[in-house]
């Protein structure tokens, strides 16, 4: 993702362009993430969540072009797999530790540009702090 972000050089389209100017040619962003970005101090293994406790959701574009989605996608479902088997007695039985909201044909933060896929991701995050007993009287009435 990192070498995606600073080396890679964008493709003719208005997401691409705006990550070109925004974080490419920005001077002390693109000399923080080269100089002083370390994935081992900022990376974040769901193994090290307390999903029992802590609702988690990601959500992907399927034509994300800075994540590696499908790897992504792969290492969710082994986990909730893994966690259906060695969990019989989990207290969400029947529910997957970590939701996954899979976009056709959006692009990474294409949600943000798209009413229709914005929808799905205020939906997707509003179930699932419904199912946890967290969700906040104000957003009841999305």
């Amino acid at each position: 993702m990192l070498h995606n972000i600073v080396y890679h050089r964008p493709l003719p389209n208005a997401v691409e362009a705006v990550l070109d100017y925004i974080m490419r040619s920005e001077v002390s962003l693109v000399h923080n993430l080269k100089r002083q970005f370390y994935w081992f101090a900022n990376v974040l293994f769901f193994e090290d969540i307390d999903t029992d406790n802590c609702p988690t959701f990601v959500c992907l574009g399927d034509t994300d072009q800075l994540v590696p989605i499908h790897d992504i996608r792969l290492y969710i479902e082994n986990f909730n797999a893994k966690r259906f088997i060695d969990v019989p007695n989990a207290p969400h039985k029947g529910e997957a530790p970590i939701d996954l909201l899979w976009l056709e044909k959006c692009d990474h933060a294409g949600y943000l540009f798209n009413k229709k896929f914005e929808r799905c991701v205020v939906d997707a995050i509003a179930s699932v702090c419904e199912r946890s007993g967290r969700m906040a009287e104000r957003t009841k009435s999305w």
